[in-house]
């Protein structure tokens, strides 16, 4: 096996699934977030409220797209995730994957994080490089 190359144990998912299966957890709760921020922003009296509305709407619509793209993805691929908990102290998944059965669980201190770095992601105007 060449150095370079990474084995990959038959029925784990390798990397890129995963990261795949978190954003598909995490980009459903940055949707609620921007939903609550948008009828928080239209029942305000603020002076620039169309473009607040629009700023989120954009975010939503970017995020939609992608949540579209890794359900794609992960449909082609045959990865199903199942919620399985939600509690105190995380969200815990099921996911299938060529028979094989495995979970994911994020604490709600890592989500928080995650969310916040989409949040800023998505919002940034279009050229600026993240900080």
């Amino acid at each position: 096996m060449d150095s370079k190359q990474s084995y990959q144990i038959p029925g784990t998912l390798g990397e890129a699934d995963q990261a795949r299966i978190k954003e598909l957890v995490l980009l459903p709760i940055l949707l609620t977030l921007l939903e609550r921020d948008r009828r928080a922003v239209e029942s305000s009296s603020l002076k620039m409220k169309e473009a607040y509305l629009a700023w989120l709407e954009r975010a939503a619509d970017a995020v939609h797209r992608d949540l579209a793209a890794i359900r794609r993805s992960l449909k082609e691929k045959k990865i199903s995730l199942y919620l399985e908990a939600k509690d105190e102290s995380g969200i815990r998944y099921l996911y299938v994957y060529r028979g094989y059965q495995d979970r994911m669980f994020l604490r709600w201190e890592y989500v928080k994080a995650e969310v916040e770095e989409r949040l800023a992601a998505y919002t940034r105007p279009a050229g600026h490089p993240p900080e």
